[in-house]
């Protein structure tokens, strides 16, 4: 029997390459990530959001769920999976939820500028390929460094903790550049056409941001972003600017000792936007009254 040498090589190369393409988007803490937020795909909720970081940052579901006197999930990736990653999301809860009364979507502003391969992202959220079975070369570029991103994460946790210093309002970059990559067009769409199919109220979002480059952002979601049949801008009520005191590790993340106090901004959001009549936003319109 005999082996076509360059047809077995290209194989092998092509399978590699595969592992790679996954393992640059999972790391150890991602893969605790993505086990937990395909876990909640089995939950039922009435409200759903999806995004990354700065919406994990921000977002208490249990707190929101409390405040709305509706079940809130929080599905938030990481910006790593770009629109991608919502997206799926938003397509494999509502096949099995038929509950959701409105999802949205939360993304930093500099996620719709970067260009992500959806197949990749895809692959990667639908365990195609197993990261903990890679080669061991992978092994030795993980000790070298260049695909960690570090930080571990706790599985009892709505979303990992952040690791690292607070990050000093005077050290935000004050230009913040803004741009809207073709496959980020591609996606919005997509999610446009997920919730128009399954007739859901859909709503985007900008996630918190440093307020030396909330006007960057502010004016990217009223000039940036293109209309799409069925999601809703949030333009009025998103991004949050973050002062000094409620920064976090990053430009775009809360502060943890903050996380409840944005909860309770998303939470009008969503009283804004989906159901003022609710009885959950009521009592928050009550309580406004009586402060």
């Amino acid at each position: 029997m005999r082996i076509d040498l360059k047809l077995f090589f290209a194989t092998a190369f092509l399978f590699v390459s595969g592992i790679v393409a996954v393992n640059v988007l999972v790391d150890d803490s991602d893969s605790g990530l993505l086990r937990l937020q395909r876990s909640k795909l089995e939950r039922s909720a009435e409200v759903l959001f999806v995004g990354d970081s700065s919406l994990g940052h921000s977002l208490d579901a249990a707190r929101a769920s409390e405040l709305l006197q509706l079940r809130v999930l929080n599905l938030a990736l990481t910006g790593s999976y770009g629109l991608s990653g919502s997206r799926w999301m938003i397509e494999h809860y509502l096949a099995g939820h038929r509950n959701v009364q409105a999802i949205y979507v939360v993304q930093t502003v500099d996620v719709f500028g970067r260009e992500v391969d959806s197949a990749t992202v895809d692959a990667t959220l639908d365990r195609a390929l197993d990261p903990r079975d890679a080669v061991n070369v992978l092994r030795a570029v993980r000790r070298a460094k260049l695909l960690v991103r570090g930080g571990k994460f706790d599985p009892t946790l709505d979303y990992p903790r952040q690791e690292g210093g607070i990050l000093d309002a005077d050290e935000v970059p004050a230009l913040l550049r803004v741009s809207l990559s073709n496959s980020s067009v591609v996606e919005l769409r997509r999610i446009g056409a997920a919730c128009g199919r399954y007739r859901i109220k859909c709503y985007l979002a900008l996630g918190p941001i440093a307020e030396r480059q909330f006007p960057a952002a502010r004016d990217f979601m009223h000039d940036g972003l293109p209309d799409v049949t069925g999601l809703q801008l949030l333009a009025e009520s998103t991004p949050f600017a973050m002062g000094a005191e409620e920064l976090g590790n990053s430009p775009d993340h809360v502060r943890p000792s903050r996380k409840l106090a944005f909860t309770e901004k998303w939470v009008a959001v969503v009283c804004g936007s989906l159901s003022p009549e609710s009885p959950g936003c009521l009592r928050q319109a009550a309580l406004q009254l009586q402060e």
